[in-house]
């Protein structure tokens, strides 16, 4: 309860010091949601910033979430985090501020909670031979509580930074280094980061850049009876830079180069503690993209080259096994060509290939994963009010185990989509339709594995169509089907087995109504939703004293009900969403009998009766709200 309260203070504070001052703002906003049977959820959060006079201002953030899982028996609130921040910021003189600041945060699934108080002294002086300088310094006490233990102590540090902008040389330079720790007896936490950039640009022929950063934390936890220390030191350089060749023709080219290293070591705190092992490992990492993109009036096209680089060694022999080194080489193709005003085409071609090695003989997982994907679509319009597209996408997926070990899990796979759609759209009537049709074949290498082959079939359409009675009032109809079906295939045949078939459909029939005022833009929508699931399979059916048979079973799942919505937006920034659909839901049984005798998952004659009847009130419920004052004078209350 002491939560709540400490929430509920910080909610009403801000508007206790001030109830109404100029130049202030606020947003609040709220979500809501049924989003399973026995699933909620909830999210807000309030941020703002209050002008107290010329010099003060006042800014604050609180954040909750909560997701709530009411067949839990205990601990249902599977996740429930708070967040508050409360800033005051004094400028009490041209170029010094003194800003205090409360931090609580709270994590119940993890029994963490951490909250601070501190104050921070700015500094910002005259520049200096162009060179703009910035200093603050802070301190504070901190509290930090892990499951069992809560540590209190002081936490105190500082920041400098530096900058420069030459606009007559179209350059600029800078850094930054910010220090921090907090001494939580006893846990030590330290936090240092530093970096370092410069710009370059070079007209309207290119610019570059380059930014070099150290970043070191030290972070200390409690692990069953130990204070376990994670030390993390990273040295990272980024390179981009940009070239126009011509009007038409230019290049960007982006690099990344990092050198991250992770040290675990522990200690006990208490005498029956067992004390696991020091562990640390250096990693290497490159990232590297160049592209070359060229524009005429009725032609784009683009080009890129990528190429990533990850290697972790470990630095003890227990944890050689997990040294890896991985890299990935991609490249793209995209072109778009105009035909006419009313006729394009685009077309995209990507390849990737990921290789891992492990340099240990006792870890299997060296493989190669190769990828390579076309698409082509083709969009038409062909009248004012009607609109094609179609789509065609090819893919291929080879993923080969290097050691003899895991051999039988090579596979290879390939996928085509067909997706067609269109927009019509004459006058008070629309109708908007998309397809996709989608096989995937997955074909295991060794033919000794042939019957983990599977074949996957996916249909899906969707339409939405309109139409609007009077200029506020109109009818809406949503549909959509979708169809999967998974089979055992015979590649050398192109032939394959059914073994599970889902098809879903989902109706929905609206009247919406618009209102529009002066001050406010309302909306109302009421109507009927219908959803349908069967999933179809084989199964047994067994009968005391007989020989299990084969069905052809269907699981079959109903929702529907009526829907209502209500959405208000106003001229004060206020939008409100809400929709409720009370819903029946129906699950049952269905099967065809058939004399073949069958092996496997058996139902008897009063499993396959039995079905499920209740009502579930859905909801979802967003309120935001964008407030500003600076129309008021203040006043207290």
């Amino acid at each position: 309860m002491p939560k709540v309260y400490l929430i509920l203070a910080l909610l009403l504070f801000p508007f206790a010091v001030r109830a109404v001052s100029p130049d202030s703002t606020a947003v609040y906003e709220l979500k809501s949601k049924r989003i399973g049977i026995n699933t909620f959820s909830m999210y807000s959060f309030l941020a703002g910033a209050d002008s107290l006079n010329a010099k003060q201002v006042l800014r604050y953030y609180l954040f909750q979430d909560h997701l709530y899982n009411s067949v839990l028996p205990e601990n249902r609130f599977t996740r429930e985090d708070y967040f508050a921040n409360l800033e005051h910021s004094w400028r009490f003189r041209p170029k010094w501020m003194l800003q205090e600041r409360f931090l609580y945060q709270n994590n119940r699934a993890s029994q963490a909670s951490v909250s601070s108080l501190t104050g921070q002294l700015h500094f910002t002086p005259n520049p200096l031979f162009d060179w703009q300088t910035s200093y603050s310094v802070f301190a504070g006490v901190k509290r930090d509580a892990r499951s069992l233990f809560a540590d209190t102590g002081p936490e105190y540090g500082g920041t400098l930074t530096v900058s420069q902008y030459q606009p007559e040389l179209l350059k600029s330079a800078g850094g930054s280094i910010f220090f921090s720790q907090a001494s939580l007896a006893p846990r030590q936490f330290q936090r240092l980061l530093a970096d370092a950039r410069y710009e370059k640009q070079f007209g309207a022929y290119g610019s570059t850049s380059l930014r070099a950063e150290y970043r070191r934390n030290r972070t200390e936890d409690y692990l069953s009876g130990n204070v376990q220390r994670i030390q993390s030191d990273t040295l990272a350089i980024y390179g981009n830079g940009t070239y126009v060749a011509t009007e038409q023709l230019s290049f960007r080219s982006s690099n990344y180069l990092a050198l991250p290293a992770r040290a675990f070591s522990y200690r006990g705190i208490t005498e029956n503690a067992s004390r696991p092992t020091d562990s640390r490992y250096e990693q290497f990492e490159l990232v590297t993209l160049q592209e070359a993109i060229f524009k005429l009036p009725k032609l784009q096209a683009g080009a890129q080259l990528g190429y990533k680089e990850r290697n972790r060694r470990y630095n003890n022999d227990r944890d050689k096994p997990k040294d890896l080194l991985q890299n990935t080489t991609s490249w793209g193709l995209n072109l778009t060509y105009l035909f006419t005003e009313k006729h394009s085409i685009s077309s995209q071609a990507q390849g990737e290939l990921l290789r891992v090695n492990t340099p240990s003989n006792q870890n299997n997982e060296d493989r190669d994963e190769a990828l390579y994907q076309g698409r082509i679509v083709f969009t038409s319009r062909w009248l004012p009010g009607f609109r094609t597209n179609i789509g065609l996408v090819g893919t291929y997926k080879q993923y080969v185990f290097i050691k003899a070990v895991q051999t039988a899990e090579n596979y290879t796979e390939r996928s085509l989509h067909y997706e067609p759609g269109f927009i019509w759209a004459p006058g008070r009537f629309s109708w908007e339709a998309q397809m996709q049709v989608q096989a995937n074949y997955q074909v295991r290498d060794l033919s000794t594995e042939q019957l983990k082959n599977r074949a996957n079939r996916t249909f899906n359409q969707t339409h939405q169509l309109r139409y609007d009675l009077t200029r506020n009032l109109a009818l809406q109809l949503e549909y959509y089907r979708r169809e999967n079906r998974l089979g055992l295939l015979n590649w050398d045949n192109f032939s394959e087995s059914p073994l599970d078939t889902t098809i879903s459909n989902s109706l929905a029939f609206f009247v919406r109504k618009g209102i529009t005022g002066r001050k406010m833009q309302t909306s109302l929508r009421a109507g009927y939703r219908y959803f349908e699931q069967r999933i179809q399979g084989k199964a047994g059916f067994s009968d005391q004293g007989q020989t299990p048979t084969q069905i052809y079973l269907h699981n079959i799942t109903r929702q529907h009900g009526p829907e209502l919505s209500y959405e208000c937006h106003t001229h004060k920034g206020l939008r409100i969403y809400t929709s409720f659909w009370l819903q029946r839901l129906h699950t049952f049984k269905a099967y065809r009998q058939t004399d073949l005798p069958y092996l496997g998952t058996t139902y008897s004659p009063e499993e396959l009766q039995q079905q499920t009847k209740a009502w579930y009130p859905y909801f979802d419920v967003s309120v935001h709200w964008a407030l500003r004052f600076s129309g008021y004078r203040s006043r207290r209350i």
